[in-house]
């Protein structure tokens, strides 16, 4: 399994202490949830699972390194 470098979305929300993200950095990181997620469609696979928890940032407490899509495990099929 790869490793990544920083936590969940979650945990970096809970851990910066913010109440909210700027709009910027929500814009961003609804794109790149959204490439994600055209791609598994792409392949026939709906996560069914998309949460702060599932979503995971490449490095520690930064929004802007990337994020990866965690837990297919109750993924399904298209």
């Amino acid at each position: 399994m790869e490793h990544i470098g920083g936590g969940s979305l979650k945990d970096y929300l809970e851990q910066s202490g913010q109440a909210y993200i700027s709009e910027e950095q929500a814009a961003s990181l609804m794109v790149e949830i959204g490439v994600a997620i055209k791609y598994c469609h792409e392949k026939g696979i709906v996560h069914r699972d998309i949460k702060l928890e599932n979503i995971m940032l490449q490095e520690a407490n930064t929004l802007s390194a990337g994020i990866k899509i965690i837990d297919f495990g109750i993924a399904g099929k298209l």
